[in-house]
């Protein structure tokens, strides 16, 4: 999730109506990005994994038809066990991961700080039964990080803003916002909680 889609209709604004830099069709966007999806989990997930977790996360360019994408995931996988889709259309979802909870939101409606205490308050048997607590974002297209610890270590909770495979846009250029085009991926031990990343450039060269 996290702007998946640059533009929500076909139109080719956000769900807020601002227009957006599009190379395509929206029906063929969302149609190779159904198919993309899918042949990642079917190909790459499935092969290795016992049960994959998919979390649908809208961003506020993308909140009706990243919804969509994940109904489309819901009745491709419904016969498979496997695959566990959560589509349900809030702002903010969770994951307990055995002594970790991760949150994520998109990131443009939370202020960093709000944060923490949005995750003590609504996952309270979580938080309580877990010693690390992170934060997943999106939003800015690019890496960055707050961290609030208290007295011990294990009590942090860190706050993520995670990259975007997404090139810069004419607006974004225009205005010096330029970031480098990257995905990431992030290991967790059940126990130990996090273990290590993984950060993958992929170019993103300016559009003209």
């Amino acid at each position: 999730g996290n702007d998946l889609f640059n533009a929500d209709n076909r139109e080719g604004t956000t769900t807020a109506g601002t227009p957006q830099d599009q190379d395509t069709r929206y029906e063929r966007t969302f149609r190779l990005t159904c198919n993309a999806v899918i042949g990642m989990l079917v190909n790459r997930f499935l092969p290795k994994y016992n049960t994959v977790h998919v979390v649908i996360m809208p961003g506020n360019h993308d909140r009706l038809v990243t919804w969509h994408l994940g109904v489309v995931l819901e009745h491709y996988f419904r016969d498979c066990p496997q695959i566990k889709i959560d589509n349900r259309f809030r702002t903010r979802k969770y994951f307990r991961f055995g002594a970790a909870l991760l949150g994520f939101a998109h990131g443009d409606q939370e202020k960093p700080k709000q944060l923490p205490l949005l995750m003590a308050q609504e996952c309270k048997e979580d938080w309580a039964g877990t010693r690390f607590h992170e934060w997943h974002l999106g939003h800015f297209h690019s890496q960055r990080q707050f961290s609030w610890v208290s007295t011990d270590e294990d009590t942090g909770i860190v706050v993520r803003y995670l990259s975007a495979l997404c090139a810069t846009d004419r607006w974004h250029a225009g205005k010096g916002y330029v970031s480098q085009a990257a995905s990431e991926a992030f290991i967790w031990c059940k126990n130990r909680g996090p273990i290590g990343s993984v950060r993958a450039s992929v170019g993103g060269a300016i559009r003209d």
